[in-house]
């Protein structure tokens, strides 16, 4: 089994289909009370049950796409192409600059994806507390990049005021292992700036790639969302039933 799944992946062939299928209609039951509440409205903690939801909705979608890549064969297969497809070396990614204070609050962490151009789109996922150091640019960024192009990275190395990375390159192993390294270091800085993000092409200009990664992805959407659908009927019915 591949690196870049996560430990649920080996649960469904450790503890069974079926209780894997239960744990997920729970999931969708409480993503769909935690949205229901949100609709209706709330008069405190509105912005800590957003931030919930957005939480739940990620890992269960990990999950569902977990849990179909070990029961379907043809799903199996479009992400382990996928991953494949993925694959390069040094492809070049350009830098996304954005305003802080004189000292300001920092990036603790990026995410992003490939979107339905081909191109991947990162963003810092939240800022962490208030800082004074000036490590404030980094210039090697790790995580990883999974079959439908979702991608989660960390901050590894950063650089020292006054320098900061200019360029950055970017690699994915086979296993999904996405590392962004910088190439140039610019003495001159712009301490109330930081990196918001980075865009770039994952498939190094390589048409057929891009065009068979998307042809994979779609399909591999379409299933998880029927299914999911399905989970959510299913659920339901339980909870009449009882």
């Amino acid at each position: 089994m591949c690196k870049w799944m996560s430990r649920l992946g080996a649960a469904v062939g450790l503890f069974g289909i079926k209780t894997m299928n239960a744990e997920l209609k729970r999931n969708e039951l409480k993503l769909q009370d935690m949205c229901e509440r949100l609709e209706k409205g709330v008069w405190w903690g509105e912005q800590r049950l957003r931030r919930n939801i957005r939480k739940s909705e990620t890992q269960q979608k990990q999950f569902v796409f977990e849990y179909l890549y070990g029961s379907s064969l043809v799903f199996r297969e479009w992400a382990n192409s996928n991953m494949k497809l993925l694959e390069n070396d040094f492809t070049p990614w350009s830098i996304k600059w954005a305003a802080r204070g004189i000292f300001g609050w920092l990036p603790a962490g990026y995410s992003g994806e490939i979107h339905d151009n081909g191109f991947a789109y990162i963003h810092h996922d939240r800022l962490q507390v208030f800082t004074l150091r000036f490590q404030a640019f980094p210039t090697l960024v790790v995580g990883g990049i999974n079959a439908l192009g979702v991608i989660s990275l960390r901050i590894v190395k950063s650089t020292s005021w006054p320098s900061r990375a200019t360029q950055f390159l970017g690699t994915v192993d086979g296993e999904g292992k996405l590392t962004l390294h910088d190439t140039e270091l610019n003495g001159w800085i712009n301490r109330h700036e930081f990196i918001e993000g980075w865009m770039g092409d994952p498939f190094a200009k390589d048409e057929a790639k891009r065009f068979a990664f998307l042809a994979n992805k779609a399909p591999m959407e379409e299933a998880m969302l029927a299914f999911r659908n399905e989970l959510v009927r299913d659920a339901e019915e339980i909870q009449q039933q009882g």
